[in-house]
């Protein structure tokens, strides 16, 4: 980094006009950014599973659409009841663009063509007729009356299905309105659920925790920051060398024309985290060169030629790793990993810029003491652990191999998971509604099989041998076809091709398109984890694979929101996992070309596995399933443990270039660098804790992955690597490598 030295050293103003300009840039490309809230775009790929569930979807309408209100405590069939749900059908038909259409008990007609429930004031026989009617009333029976015989479901569907969430947000709370006004007069206590107020709830925790709780860990990480400096100065150069990467962050996603979502709403934050460790190190190597008497200017270029190489490296391996996402089959998974890429490329502009020209104009004072660390006798620590590690490098080498390899085998046995509640805060409304609802109907996440005839006779048979298949899956719950709807009619039996001429199409355009020559079979799964819904949907699966076999004109496939999501959430974390690798093994090739021996690239192996491995055994010993927040938390850990990393080893190199034995080297890498580590992790420890206050359970699970696995990677990085330098290095001083 010679070059980019003196490049600092002699055009320091035009370097400040450029930073100036690049954020002018990131200005109005962060004014270009929009938010994406639409459900399927974080689920959005190119394979034919998404791509039949859009045009299912245009054909059938949507399935995420539907407002499910729970009505407990009552029993429907009584006067007071039907009073009650009458009041609340009207109530809901009365919001006009916001309710397109409305099932409840009311709308069910018995065999006789007669509605299924009594007028409030008939007679107590009637109802109870009516009880034993609704029992086996094939729309009625576990769709809308659930196993209790009182519990009740009106279904409320939104107008426009799709819609982002400000104005999801009005209807739901429209709704809850009239939920309100009801639940004075109603006999029964209604709530609500379903994937809008859930999707509501979602959306609203996240956006009040995103200022609070960033607040609070910036406010965390400057006070310990100004704790370790005891000067005002250099907290606030880090802190705004942070926010310039961040700031450019946002600019890149907006000038790539990139909309902000659920899951690439945290690169911010990441690219804010690496900014601040490499930020650190640069400004404790300037604060220690103004302790030797350098001017601001100088000691920023001396920085610059002394970490900005090891900078450099670091941003270098993490980029490829994003990179390597580009081949993913999920379309936000591509764009995520090359946007991240130019992102951190960015990072280490703003980091290696920012930071020398802020310390030239802030840093004048001459420091007293030791303002690096507040004193020189705090380095005694660090190289007494040195001195332990190097002289029992091989016993430690052994050991925290073995114990990575073998926390790295459990944590193997996590599997990727999700669900539709695993960001929704437990103790809100629409979680607990969906819980009691799932103990009543068993399901609430409504999945579809597409049944495709060109014989309507084949198709209608084929359907009811569907139905019984998911009669026999426990789960499976409340199937619905279009042969329940002919069942229901008077002198329902076998359902035949002609009683379809007796059902307007129009009334029917959710269940069946006879011009289409296809049928939906509707029904529900409970939202529980993949050892549940993977055997789960593998029977259903092989089931419907049965039936094609018995009926060869017709074609069947599982489809809906809740199967794709799942599916492709999936392949969204195991992508993840997979960059994970891929960003290891880019590390062995970039420092084995970086420093010329491939040792040392396999050396950063154990090391930065070790953090991830640690995390990857607590979240096994919890219970916890791999998640979408938890595998980004992993990529933070491993970005963080190999910029430790690739500074250690860059100042180990150093050290033995200048001929020291390794054991030397090793100790006065550790003591060098080991400052900077804790100073970083302590500060990012502090700010990670503040997650751990989230109502919001995946940040819990994002906090808590973080809190171990950076305390665990400076284990790594001050303990395990020097033992492992140490004990393969051969003792022969190695060879000059070329400065940029």
């Amino acid at each position: 980094m010679p070059l980019a030295s003196r490049l600092f050293l002699r055009h320091a103003r035009a370097l400040a006009l450029a930073v100036a300009a690049a954020c002018a840039w990131a200005t109005w490309g962060g004014s270009r950014l929009a938010v994406d809230d639409q459900p399927t775009s974080i689920i959005r790929s190119d394979d034919a599973a998404f791509a039949q569930m859009e045009e299912v979807f245009e054909q059938f309408g949507s399935d995420d659409g539907a407002c499910l209100l729970l009505l407990e405590g009552a029993d429907p069939f009584t006067p007071e009841g039907v009073q009650g749900l009458e009041r609340l059908v009207r109530a809901l038909g009365e919001l006009e663009g916001i309710v397109s259409g409305r099932v409840s008990l009311l709308d069910m007609r018995a065999p006789t063509g007669l509605p299924l429930m009594p007028t409030s004031g008939a007679s107590q026989d009637r109802f109870e007729a009516a009880r034993r009617a609704a029992a086996e009333h094939p729309l009625v029976d576990g769709k809308l009356l659930g196993s209790d015989g009182t519990t009740n479901l009106v279904v409320a569907q939104l107008a426009d299905e799709t819609l982002p969430v400000a104005e999801l947000r009005r209807r739901v709370r429209a709704i809850e309105a009239v939920l309100a006004d009801e639940g004075t007069a109603a006999p029964w206590r209604v709530s609500m659920t379903g994937v809008p107020p859930l999707r509501v709830q979602i959306f609203d925790a996240i956006r009040r925790e995103q200022v609070v709780l960033s607040l609070l860990a910036g406010l965390v990480g400057a006070a310990i920051s100004f704790a370790v400096f005891r000067r005002l100065a250099p907290v606030l150069i880090t802190s705004a060398a942070s926010l310039v990467s961040a700031w450019w962050a946002l600019g890149v996603m907006g000038a790539a024309g990139e909309t902000i979502n659920l899951l690439n709403a945290a690169l911010p934050v990441l690219v804010l985290v690496i900014a601040l460790t490499d930020g650190m190190h640069l400004m404790i190597a300037i604060l220690r060169r103004r302790e030797e008497g350098a001017d601001p200017h100088r000691a920023g270029a001396h920085a610059i030629r002394s970490l900005g190489r090891a900078c450099m490296l670091t941003s270098l391996t993490t980029a490829i790793g994003f990179a390597s996402l580009a081949v993913s089959d999920i379309e936000v998974i591509r764009r995520f990993g090359l946007v991240f890429a130019g992102a951190v490329g960015l990072t280490f502009l703003a980091v290696i810029t920012v930071v020398p020209l802020l310390g030239s104009a802030f840093l004048r004072r001459a420091p007293s003491g030791s303002p690096a660390l507040h004193g020189a006798g705090l380095a005694r620590p660090f190289e007494r652990i040195a001195q332990a590690v190097v002289r029992r490098s091989r016993l430690v080498t052994v050991v925290g191999t073995t114990l990575t390899i073998a926390m790295a085998a459990v944590s193997l046995r996590m599997v990727p998971d999700n669900r539709l509640t695993e960001a929704v805060p437990h103790d809100h409304a629409a979680a607990r509604t969906l819980e009691r609802l799932e103990a009543v109907f068993g399901g609430s996440v409504e999945t579809s099989i597409l049944v495709e005839f060109e014989d309507e006779q084949e198709g209608l048979d084929a359907m009811v041998a569907v139905e019984e298949r998911l009669v026999e899956e426990p789960f499976a719950t409340g199937s619905l076809s279009i042969v329940d709807v002919l069942r229901s009619l008077p002198g329902g039996g076998q359902p035949r091709a002609a009683a379809l001429d007796l059902l307007p199409a129009a009334a029917t355009r959710s269940l069946l398109r006879r011009d289409l020559g296809r049928a939906l079979v509707r029904f529900r799964v409970p939202d529980e984890g993949a050892a549940l819904a993977e055997p789960g949907y593998a029977r259903i699966q092989a089931a419907l694979r049965e039936v094609e076999a018995d009926h060869p004109q017709v074609r069947l496939h599982l489809t809906g929101t809740g199967f794709v999501a799942r599916t492709n959430v999936n392949v969204i974390i195991e992508d993840f996992a997979l960059g994970l690798w891929v960003a290891a093994l880019t590390i062995v090739f970039v420092l084995a070309a970086a420093f010329r021996s491939l040792r040392l690239g396999l050396l950063s192996v154990i090391p930065n596995a070790f953090p991830l491995a640690v995390a990857g055994s607590v979240l096994t010993a919890l219970g916890l399933e791999l998640q979408v927040s938890s595998v980004l938390a992993f990529t933070v850990c491993l970005g963080i443990a190999v910029d430790d990393t690739i500074h250690l080893v860059s100042r180990y190199r150093e050290e033995r270039l200048r001929g020291r034995a390794p054991e030397e080297a090793a100790v006065r890498a550790v003591t060098a660098v080991g400052r900077a580590l804790v100073i970083t992790t302590l500060v990012l420890v502090g700010g990670w804790a503040m997650l751990l206050l989230s109502e919001v359970p995946t940040t819990q699970l994002f906090g808590l992955i973080g809190l171990v696995g950076l305390t665990a990677a400076l284990v790594g990085d001050l303990v395990l690597l020097p033992a492992m330098l140490v004990a393969f290095d051969r003792g022969d001083p190695p060879r000059a490598t070329a400065r940029s």
